[in-house]
């Protein structure tokens, strides 16, 4: 018994354990916002004129169901500029079917 007890003595002195860090590269962190942020370009559709009288009459049909936004449509040339919320505006009255008239 003595001598597994030498035996293992000896077997666990021979036996070493090394803990070392696994090597990272370092890398450089930015405390800046990489996106540089830009106003919002929300100019409008450009449609013609054809676009717009479909529109006027699909508005009157409807009982003249105009929004706020139908101000700020603005002639360009031959054509003209049209927020974003009257184009959804017009497709949701060519979707929709004609109000009953009283």
């Amino acid at each position: 018994m003595k001598s597994v007890v030498i035996a293992i003595c000896c077997l666990s002195v021979a036996c070493t354990v090394s803990i070392r860090l696994i090597p990272t590269a370092h890398r450089y962190v930015s405390h800046q916002p990489s996106v540089k942020k830009h106003p919002a370009r929300n100019n409008g559709v450009l449609v013609d004129s054809e676009w717009l009288s479909n529109y006027k009459e699909l508005e009157r049909e409807h009982g003249d169901y105009s929004i706020d936004d139908d101000k700020k449509i603005k002639a360009e040339g031959a054509k003209f500029r049209v927020p974003r919320a009257v184009i959804n505006h017009y497709e949701d009255l060519v979707r929709t079917k004609e109000t009953p008239s009283p």
